[in-house]
């Protein structure tokens, strides 16, 4: 079992939901439990993707069009990266490529499980038990990635 770390949203149901992805691709999380990514997914080899270092996760610089947390992960069966495809499509059922790399330190697997969230780009607190954080924080789009405990 792996330590990876993963940007999520949080749906209005107050699960966590993949960042970008939408409709067929995607994946809810709970903290505390495995989660999978769509059969139809799979059986193209395509599995979820995480950070292998928060150090990485911290690098990858993009605005993002809603808040967002980030959690701590276990992540089991690791599988080859994929080429990158478009949100757009997977969200349709299509696989994409877009020809581009993925960003540095981005892992690929078939389980993750959200262990604790780290982070929140909305300072909101969710009510999940294992919620740790040092300071409240209120920035929405562009975050100091320093900060991050």
């Amino acid at each position: 079992m792996d330590i990876v770390y993963k940007m999520f949203r949080v749906s209005e149901e107050g699960d966590l939901v993949s960042l970008f992805m939408e409709g067929m691709a995607l994946v809810k999380y709970k903290i505390g439990k495995w989660s999978q990514p769509r059969r139809w997914l799979l059986k193209k080899n395509y599995g979820l993707t995480a950070f292998k270092s928060l150090e990485e996760l911290r690098n990858y610089n993009v605005l993002f069009p809603r808040d967002y947390v980030i959690a701590e992960c276990e992540a089991e069966i690791s599988m080859p990266l994929q080429k990158r495809s478009y949100s757009t499509p997977l969200s349709l059922g299509m696989i994409d490529p877009i020809g581009t790399d993925w960003p540095d330190g981005t892992v690929m697997y078939k389980r993750i499980k959200p262990v604790r969230i780290i982070w929140s780009s909305s300072g909101v607190r969710h009510e999940y038990s294992l919620w740790r954080t040092n300071r409240n924080y209120y920035s929405r789009v562009i975050v100091s990635y320093s900060t991050i405990t």
